[in-house]
């Protein structure tokens, strides 16, 4: 089964652009490696500093590695960001998006 492939199997071993970093650092986050996702999260967002998605990934990878505070951050900026690449099509998506951050945020909360 593909979860189970090495993450080299699945995408580049050098992504190219913020689509790539971001799929990879999913690709990471299913495999539980929470520090390599974080880390290419945080490469996506060097390419587009307003990528609501990579900020809700990087949030997860966060919250993971027990980084409360900046997961909170990284949510938070998921929702600041979320209307600002949207399409029409999008909308469903990002409505379940916008939650799920907010879902993160109020657990998050209630752990500091």
């Amino acid at each position: 089964m593909e979860e189970n492939l090495p993450v080299e199997a699945n995408t580049s071993n050098t992504p190219q652009n913020v689509r790539e970093y971001h799929e990879r650092g999913w690709i990471h986050l299913t495999q539980n490696d929470f520090a390599s996702a974080e880390a290419d999260f945080r490469q996506a967002l060097t390419k587009n500093n307003r990528f609501a998605e990579g900020f809700f990934g990087l949030g997860v990878a966060l919250k993971q590695l027990q980084k409360y505070p900046e997961a909170m951050e990284a949510f938070e900026k998921t929702l600041s960001f979320l209307g600002l690449e949207a399409k029409k099509e999008d909308q469903i998506r990002l409505s379940m998006l916008r939650r799920l951050a907010k879902d993160h945020l109020e657990i998050l909360r209630r752990r500091t």
